[in-house]
């Protein structure tokens, strides 16, 4: 009986050593950077996979938005299974179902700062590029 004691609180230790630091690292929020020449950048992640971007005074992005009166979506996926780990916002008219994609690497640094580097029609190879943002949860 003291044996299987034993093996239990063993267990319960190394459980609860195993989750010290694997806090699940989550995207979810609002999210500002600057861009090389200065300008300041926002991006918002909802818990529905949508994503919203501002620049300057312009937002876009979300459930539901319009550009020269055609609506649109913006949604976000993540990989972090790849290394470096993989983002993807798809831009999608929603009159036609039609689609455009940025392909991009993220790397979280902690749970309150990312770099992300988004481009369209391939992904960037590192983080090195110009499009490379550090952003700042707020």
């Amino acid at each position: 009986m003291k044996k299987i004691v034993s093996i239990v609180i063993a267990c319960v230790m190394l459980i609860a050593l195993a989750s010290l630091g694997t806090e699940e690292f989550s995207l979810v929020g609002k999210w500002r950077g600057q861009e090389k020449g200065g300008t300041t950048v926002y991006m918002e992640f909802d818990e529905d996979g949508y994503v919203s971007i501002g620049r300057n005074d312009e937002i876009m992005g979300g459930k539901d938005f319009k550009i020269k009166g055609e609506r649109f979506s913006m949604l976000y996926s993540t990989n972090f299974e790849k290394q470096p780990a993989h983002i993807d916002v798809t831009v999608t008219r929603l009159s036609t179902g039609s689609q455009r994609k940025m392909f991009g690497l993220i790397k979280v640094v902690n749970n309150n700062n990312v770099i992300i580097s988004l481009k369209e029609r391939v992904r960037p190879e590192n983080f090195g590029g110009p499009e490379a943002i550090t952003f700042k949860r707020q």
